[in-house]
């Protein structure tokens, strides 16, 4: 490795583990001799854990709509358990689509849009809330969250862009279709 490159470089020669990668985790190949960092291997192991957090706070919401509002400061009122049992319902559904389809970016994506209505939510909340410390701390989380949400949308977008290990031959990117052009002599 030279002193200018932060990752060592691998020929054509050089043989990936099973899983695509070169013996370093987080580090994926994407083309001969360059190297990308995702962070993790593929971004499906976050995804699915999402998709068990989505699970569980759709249920509680869902089952337990005035609890979940007591906790978050918002008001107890028929309307608030209305909502909160929508909200529980659009967990659960993003939750068991996130994980039927663990390489999905746009199911994960699903979860990036339910923050953002959870935040205006919250937000609204906030100007009636009983509790606006704990509404504060609510936000707070579903920021949070919502980080964790569009790095897994984006790790998933990444591994959806690099080529793995079952569309290469040894490692090196497969070639569907070659021209040669103004070959005199022996061509190779």
């Amino acid at each position: 490795m030279s002193s200018n490159e932060p990752f060592p470089t691998h020929t054509a020669e050089s043989q990936p583990t099973s899983d695509g990668y070169y013996g370093t985790p987080g580090i994926r190949r994407s083309t001969v001799g360059r190297e990308a960092w995702t962070g993790t291997t593929d971004g499906r192991s976050l995804a699915s854990f999402l998709g068990v957090v989505s699970l569980a706070l759709g249920a509680a919401e869902l089952l337990a709509p005035r609890r979940v509002a007591r906790a978050i400061g918002l008001p107890d009122s028929d309307g608030t358990t209305t909502l909160m049992r929508g909200m529980g319902l659009r967990e659960i559904t993003s939750g068991a689509g996130i994980l039927a389809n663990p390489e999905s970016k746009e199911w994960v994506g699903t979860r990036v849009a339910g923050d953002l209505v959870d935040l205006a939510v919250l937000g609204f909340g906030l100007l009636r809330s009983d509790r606006p410390l704990r509404t504060v701390l609510a936000s707070a989380v579903v920021l949070g969250i919502t980080a964790v949400d569009v790095l897994a949308t984006e790790q998933l977008a990444e591994a959806r862009k690099s080529p793995t290990r079952e569309g290469t031959i040894g490692g090196a990117s497969r070639i569907l279709r070659g021209i040669t052009i103004g070959c005199l002599g022996p061509c190779p």
